[in-house]
């Protein structure tokens, strides 16, 4: 459970980048105001029926761990405390880049020293290669009871590349407890590897100088062919060779950095393959970057060869990469931080002892190791906050679940096992893994929890919808149809049509307002409004702990303030319920001899459309007695209707009587009466479009108005002289264009091979340039000849067609 989040912890790789998840796809989803989620989008049923009285199985709780059954041996205690295994972590750095391992130092020095200790360190096998002439199995024999097999090896079929002692040597001792190399002492360290399987030894007696056979008891039916033919002797191919809890202890794990690449026995499509870049320069001037890939080969299928040709032109390949290195990149002690001069001082090689001569150059060089390990951990500092998929330039494995608990996570142990050896060991028997050899436990806890550190800020942000939940069946392979959603969710068919919200808003209100208080963007899709003192996102979301009580101090911690009562992101959407925010009618008054009057107060006694009879009332119209036409009521003619005359929109304003008269008001009060015509608003608006309007080289119209020459942006303008608006992506505007931009442009391929261009209109329909437009955009204005059936030739529908040269896209013009 998360307990709070920061965002400001939140690394580089976290940070929302195009497409993806975004706020913005949020819509307004509260079905309750007491809903139980996250922004109300889920309800919540209750089954009121009875229960069966039947009881499910939900099986058994996992023992308590302690000290008596985690079942460790002697040597497994010790191994699990291991003052190295506790403190230690590996460093996750670029496994492709050579200069991850070496820099100050001598490339080429190093990958031979590397290569020459994996040779000392290979705990090799036993090789029996199939042979025609001599048997490789002898005297088998299988316990069906026991599940045991017995049987015996000559010695003399056996390939030792690595010198393993076979032989029966009774209290032999002087070997530690990392060397298996006399396998009659380590024997339970072997297992036999041929074409049936991997089967462990469970005992072994070496050969001796009066016989030459070793003899071996193994777990399992090793050699089932000869079981089922009755034979005792056979030959085949096999190893004998160290399993693999094994060789991962006593040597995978002890590897440093660069012998893990080399020794890569995950590697595709060959084990043992390590993939090192190198940047060249291409033949048009850019540089590239390629893997070259170096396989160490396996003659005999297990052990790693160190003599032969395949050998040779593995070690040369990987030297001659070191010594590029070495000339153009690496080796930088001795190349460019030390002076020559202090070279000219060594004495040559003898040629014969490796140790003497060139003293300061090697001097120089082990000093630029020492160098080169230091900054393997300064490069690893750069990492310390970076968690990706593949692992590249990452912080260590070891510490994801504390990067995990800085986030807010309970980081709880994923998987369990009552054997804490089985939960740190690897395993063979995996499923999906080329090389057979499945990942363990603890490896898999910390994939999970690599998976959540990265999808963490996705997760925070997308609190309270289904998507989360989503996730984590998604995470944990959960078969969608175990669970149930019932949501009420509101789906947009489409985006909104912004140039005709502006209009519509302009129509109505008189004005078009603000674009910061409008809720939609001009793309038509939701627009998150800016975050303020009053509203920010969160607002009223104290959820972590479910807010405080009033007159209490809030907890400013984390990302506060989020100060309650928790209202399930009521507060931040409510904005979105109304496409205009924070709007206030605007009313137009007018104060005349102490009198307000208001063109649309009584909608009883007229019609404010067409020609109709609007009532005014006042307080102040108390000297106003008479009826008719008289004196008076010429003045209220001289100040009422002339006022509203002034006005495009009202014709022949006339008061019609003034007074207390209780038949001219519906109130009883003083009032005047006046009658006047109101014209189509469109028709008002056309009345008042600029008429000294001219085309601009750009594609626009323009007109003057004074000293300034402006865009014509008014849509009901431009429709009325036959254009349209588009919107100018540069500055948001949605100018009058009598040639729109070039975005606006597309081509048609038509059946005669021409090519006709069509201006994309804002609603997704196309229509045919004018002759002008045509020329501008860079095309021809063509007028096809059409053959009739009776024989006369007639002009066919006039179009745009496309000429042999591009457009300018800076200058919109066209160019060879």
């Amino acid at each position: 459970m998360p307990k709070r989040v920061v965002p400001g912890s939140i690394t580089n790789p976290y940070r929302n980048r195009e497409n993806d998840f975004s706020p913005d796809l949020v819509g307004n989803q509260v079905t309750k105001s007491n809903a139980f989620f996250t922004s109300g989008n889920f309800t919540l049923t209750t089954n009121s029926s009875q229960t069966t009285g039947e009881f499910f199985n939900t099986g058994e709780f996992s023992d308590v761990l302690t000290l008596d059954n985690l079942n460790l041996t002697l040597e497994e205690s010790i191994a699990i405390s291991d003052e190295s295994n506790i403190l230690s972590v590996k460093l996750k750095t670029n496994p492709n880049n050579l200069t991850s391992y070496v820099y100050f130092s001598d490339a080429r020095k190093f990958i031979e020293t590397e290569i020459v200790d994996i040779i000392n360190k290979w705990k090799g096998s036993l090789y029996i290669k199939f042979s025609y002439i001599n048997s490789t199995v002898d005297s088998f024999n299988f316990d069906s009871d026991k599940n045991i097999s017995y049987f015996e090896v000559s010695k003399n079929v056996i390939t030792n590349k690595f010198n393993l002692i076979t032989e029966n040597i009774p209290n032999l001792t002087t070997f530690g407890s990392d060397d298996i190399s006399y396998i009659q002492g380590s024997f339970k360290k072997y297992e036999i590897s041929n074409e049936y399987g991997k089967f462990p030894i469970i005992g072994y007696t070496g050969n001796t100088e009066t016989d030459d056979y070793i003899k071996i008891k193994t777990k399992g039916l090793v050699w089932p062919t000869l079981l089922n033919t009755g034979t005792t002797s056979g030959t085949f191919q096999y190893h004998i060779k160290p399993n693999e809890e094994t060789l991962d202890k006593l040597f995978f794990d002890k590897l440093s950095p660069f012998q893990t690449q080399l020794m890569n026995k995950n590697s595709l499509p060959k084990k043992y393959t390590i993939s090192l870049s190198r940047k060249s320069d291409t033949f048009i001037g850019q540089v590239a970057t390629n893997l070259e890939n170096f396989t160490w080969p396996v003659t005999d299928g297990f052990n790693i060869d160190y003599t032969g040709r395949p050998y040779g032109e593995y070690v040369e390949r990987l030297l001659r990469f070191a010594a590029y290195f070495d000339r153009e990149i690496t080796n930088i002690m001795v190349n460019k931080l030390v002076a020559k001069a202090i070279f000219e001082f060594d004495t040559p090689s003898n040629g014969t002892d490796p140790n003497s001569g060139r003293k300061m150059d090697k001097l120089m060089k082990i000093w630029g190791r020492e160098y080169d390990k230091i900054k393997t951990y300064i490069d690893a500092i750069s990492f310390a906050n970076v968690v990706t998929y593949d692992g590249t330039d990452n912080m260590p494995d070891e510490l994801i679940k504390m990067m995990a608990a800085n986030l807010g996570f309970d980081t709880i142990q994923s998987f369990s096992d009552n054997s804490l050896i089985k939960f740190l060991q690897k395993t063979n028997d995996g499923v999906f893994n080329p090389q057979g050899n499945a990942p363990s436990l603890s490896e898999m806890d910390l994939e999970l929890w690599r998976r959540l550190v990265i999808n963490a800020w996705w997760l925070f942000k997308s609190k309270g919808t289904r998507k989360v939940i989503e996730f984590f069946m998604s995470l944990f392979n959960i078969d969608p149809c175990l669970i149930s959603f019932n949501e009420i969710v509101y789906v947009a068919e489409n985006k909104l049509d912004y140039p005709l919200i502006i209009r519509t808003l302009l129509d109505y209100y008189g004005f078009i307002p603000n674009d910061d208080d409008i809720a939609v963007d001009p793309q038509g899709y939701p627009k998150i409004l800016p975050n303020t003192i009053d509203y920010y996102f969160q607002l009223n979301g104290f959820w972590y702990d479910g807010g405080v009580e009033e007159n209490t101090k809030p907890d400013v911690k984390g990302n506060n303030p989020h100060f309650g009562p928790y209202d399930f992101g009521k507060a931040y959407f409510e904005k979105y319920t109304c496409l205009l925010n924070n709007f206030v009618p605007a009313e137009t008054t007018l104060n005349l001899n102490l009198l307000t009057f208001n063109y649309f107060t009584d909608y009883s006694l007229g019609s404010i459309e067409g020609t109709g009879q609007v009532i005014v009332e006042g307080n102040n119209v108390g000297t106003t007695t008479q009826t008719g036409v008289g004196s008076i009521l010429n003045n209220y003619n001289q100040f009422y209707g002339n006022v509203m005359n002034d006005d495009d929109r009202v014709e022949n304003a006339v008061v019609l009587n003034a007074g207390s008269d209780d038949e001219t008001s519906n109130t009883g009060l003083n009032s005047f009466h006046i009658n006047f015509f109101t014209g189509d608003q469109d028709q008002c608006l056309i009345d008042n479009c600029p008429t000294n309007i001219s085309f601009d080289t750009s594609g626009t119209i323009t007109y003057v108005f004074g000293p300034d020459v402006l865009t014509l942006e008014d849509t009901t303008c431009c429709e009325y002289f036959g254009y349209e608006n588009y919107l100018n992506v540069n500055d948001g505007t949605y100018p009058c264009y009598w040639c729109p931009p070039l975005d606006s442009i597309v081509e048609e391929n038509l059946t005669n091979g021409d090519i006709r261009l069509e201006i994309l209109k804002p609603d997704g329909s196309t229509k045919n340039l004018t002759p002008e437009c045509c020329s501008k955009r860079g095309g021809t204005w063509f007028i096809p000849i059409i053959q009739n059936p009776n024989g006369t030739i007639s002009e066919g529908k006039p179009y745009c067609k496309k000429n042999d040269f591009t457009i300018d896209p800076s200058g919109n013009e066209a160019v060879a």
